[in-house]
């Protein structure tokens, strides 16, 4: 067998030819095309690709009709989907296989290109290869003896100048442990009768202190109690329930950024 697999364009079932020759011929449409269809496959089949060999006593048999309308039917495609018994247009729209190569075009199978391939990349490791042992060369030194240097490095570590042993970086003072009580006594003392005293230390209200300290000059308690009486001292009589609210400024409220940022400007 030349080739198992045959080609069908989009259009075929609505070609106008099928019309033409069903009218020409006096067959239906759906018997025109099915002849056309076996026809294909004959010429697909046939050893000279292309020409069809399908007799009409044959087609006949297979769709139950007389050999008189297959050869109507037949007669009525000359010159329009055939040329004798050759299917016309075959060449264009049955090409040779790619899968298959084609000589003529020059287009090489799948095996081919495949080994194409293979012999591509075995040249390119070639040349790679011979790039890297050219560079080795060039600097002297093998690359098993660039790694015995690397571990002699690691091994003998280099000597700080008091000759004490390897060379450590400066360590970090610990920070000193942050006395959250102290801040809210300091806080209790300053809006003692004034403004709401802190009963409870969460952990919401550790976090906010900790990040009071940071913004302040020295982060000590004393810091803390200053930053509060300075916020007394510059507060407004709103700040104190003199509002259409009610509201009244509380622990919370003295430790958000804002607070701190206003009492330092007087801008409360």
């Amino acid at each position: 067998m030349a080739n198992s697999w045959l080609r069908l364009w989009h259009d075929m079932p609505n070609d106008p030819k099928w019309r033409t020759i069903s009218r020409v011929s006096g067959q239906p449409m759906a018997l025109v095309q099915s002849v056309y269809i076996h026809l294909l496959v004959s010429a697909s089949q046939n050893v000279t690709r292309g020409h069809a060999d399908v007799t009409s006593e044959d087609l006949a048999s297979h769709f139950d009709v007389t050999q008189a309308e297959i050869d109507s039917v037949i007669s009525a495609m000359q010159g329009r989907v055939l040329d004798g018994n050759h299917i016309t247009g075959w060449e264009r729209r049955q090409p040779k296989r790619e899968d298959q190569g084609n000589p003529e075009s020059s287009a090489k199978s799948a095996a081919e290109r495949k080994a194409a391939q293979r012999e591509r990349d075995r040249l390119q490791k070639e040349k790679s290869q011979h790039v890297t042992l050219g560079h080795d060369e060039s600097r002297g030194v093998t690359p098993d003896k660039d790694k015995e240097k690397i571990r002699e490095d690691i091994k003998d570590p280099p000597i700080s100048p008091t000759g004490d042993g390897p060379p450590t970086a400066k360590s970090k003072p610990k920070s000193q442990p942050i006395d959250y009580q102290s801040v809210v006594d300091a806080y209790n003392e300053c809006a003692d009768g004034k403004l709401p005293l802190v009963q409870t230390l969460n952990e919401k209200r550790r976090r906010d202190i900790k990040r009071l300290l940071s913004e302040l000059t020295e982060p000590t308690p004393e810091a803390a109690k200053a930053y509060f009486q300075r916020f007394m001292d510059s507060a407004k009589p709103w700040h104190f329930g003199d509002n259409d609210r009610g509201w009244v400024a509380n622990f919370d409220y003295l430790l958000k950024s804002k607070t701190l940022v206003n009492t330092r400007e007087g801008s409360l």
